[in-house]
């Protein structure tokens, strides 16, 4: 309770005694400090009222009863208060240096003598219970085991605590580039000396070089007063991951199971059971979690072939991977970018349609060439070029021009053509599509196919000059016949 408004109840009390005109109050009382430290001094401040504003109030003294570990005055005499006088007391006190953390009772009787409504004076004793917190504030110091730290690498923190029990403590890293591996802050329930927190620091985001890792604690101490501070170590971070180069051999094409090989140099100390992970989604290793390079001497280089898919648009783009490896008897972790080349797995097909049909020796033709897109990307500047040595080719010039097909689209151009005279029989006719994939570079593509060329079928054209011959035979036979005959015999 507020001890203002405790002191204002005690006075609307006293007002209420029966017999009793005025009398002196307690108005208010403080500690200060309010929260005093073993082997500390402090004081209680009180202020004595006389509300009596006709008669003074006389012989008023202080008793005062300290609780364990405090000492300080047990009388004090204040003698008359005028009417209507006040007079603050601050009576000082020592808390012991061997005081436990606690709250501690100070209980104040004042006695005195005030004026009767009826005549004569009366005797008034007023009680306060003042209060002392009393409180060894936890004293808190952070060490590392190691004053050099890898990117990744195992550590040990310890806190000492010199002062009284702290509790709920929170350890938090406050450098941007830095933090605790999986976790975000370490918790002690309690601590009352010693304690080591064995941890992984993740530094792979910070700069390399000598610096200052930057702690922040929170706790509290027995009486659940909050503390909340940073403290700073100086640190050096080793960028450990730099000694291994990572070389691609070869690029991996985009959206399916490939091989990647990899030239894998170690330019650092000698390193045993080196390995890697993938760090990005969209690219992958292929039934394993993990890919084993081994050991490495200092300057030796090794070259892997790594199962992977890669998910990735085509073109050059940096991949992280996750290296664990032992190095001088200790366990290391470090992240790597690798530039990785991905390939398009661009392709199309290519389809023919002849018109009129079928091919005929010294027939006229138009053959039509679709092209479509099988790959998972677009494709730009698509050509066709047209060549067979059983055709001659009537249009301008054999390579024609398509354009961009989106993935699943497709185009088609044509060749006006003539066979030529040639035997009857089986002929190739090739076409070459050139077009360029979603990383830029340019791809071939040809296609061949084998066409029947048959003879022109019989003609049936009919002689007009045989069919007048044959009309005047027909004529002569028939005057002949029913004619000449006619007349012969009348």
């Amino acid at each position: 309770m507020n001890k203002n408004i405790l002191g204002m109840q005690l006075l609307m009390l006293l007002l209420l005694l029966p017999g009793v005109f005025a009398s002196f109050s307690i108005a208010n009382y403080s500690v200060s400090p309010v929260q005093v430290k073993p082997g500390e001094f402090g004081t209680v401040n009180i202020i004595v009222t006389n509300q009596d504003i006709s008669n003074s109030a006389e012989g008023i003294k202080i008793e005062i009863t300290p609780g364990s570990y405090i000492t300080m005055e047990r009388e004090i005499a204040v003698g008359d208060l005028s009417e209507g006088a006040a007079l603050t007391l601050s009576i000082p006190f020592k808390v012991e240096g061997w005081a436990p953390t606690g709250i501690y009772p100070i209980n104040l009787d004042i006695y005195g003598q005030v004026a009767k409504s009826s005549g004569g004076m009366e005797s008034v004793h007023k009680k306060v219970l003042a209060t002392i917190k009393v409180v060894n504030p936890p004293a808190l110091q952070l060490s590392m085991e190691r004053s050099q730290i890898s990117e990744v690498g195992e550590e040990t923190i310890t806190v000492k605590n010199n002062g009284g029990t702290a509790k709920k403590v929170y350890i938090s890293i406050a450098n941007s580039g830095i933090g605790f591996l999986n976790q975000d802050v370490i918790y002690i329930d309690r601590l009352d000396d010693n304690a080591s927190i064995p941890v992984t620091i993740d530094a792979r985001s910070a700069e390399e070089g000598a610096q200052k890792i930057q702690f922040t604690l929170a706790y509290e101490d027995e009486l659940g007063n909050s503390y909340s501070e940073t403290r700073s170590l100086p640190i050096s971070i080793r960028k450990e991951s730099g000694d291994f180069v990572f070389t691609q051999e070869g690029s991996v094409v985009t959206g399916r199971s490939d091989t990647l090989k990899i030239e894998v140099k170690n330019e650092g100390d000698d390193v045993q059971n080196l390995r890697f992970s993938t760090a990005d989604a969209n690219f992958q290793l292929v039934g394993i979690s993990e890919f084993k390079v081994g050991d490495l001497k200092r300057g030796e280089t090794k070259a892997v072939e790594v199962p992977v898919l890669a998910a990735i648009e085509p073109g050059s783009k940096s991949i992280s991977l996750n290296l664990k490896w032992i190095e001088n008897s200790e366990n290391r972790e470090g992240e790597k970018s690798m530039p990785l080349k991905v390939s398009s797995n661009a392709d199309v097909g290519v389809y023919f349609e002849a018109k009129p049909a079928p091919l005929y020796i010294d027939g006229e033709h138009t053959i039509s060439v679709t092209v479509s897109n099988l790959g998972s990307y677009p494709i730009e500047a698509t050509t066709t070029t047209f060549n067979s040595e059983a055709f001659e080719l009537l249009s301008i010039q054999p390579e024609q021009y398509i354009g961009g097909l989106n993935k699943d689209d497709f185009s088609s151009v044509q060749y006006k053509v003539r066979v030529k005279n040639v035997l009857p029989g089986t002929y190739p006719m090739s076409i070459t599509v050139k077009y360029r994939d979603a990383s830029g570079e340019w791809a071939t593509k040809n296609v061949t196919a084998n066409v029947n060329v048959l003879n022109q079928p019989a003609k049936n054209n009919i002689n007009i000059e045989s069919v007048l011959v044959a009309v005047v035979i027909i004529g002569a036979v028939a005057y002949w016949f029913f004619i000449r005959k006619k007349g012969m015999s009348g």
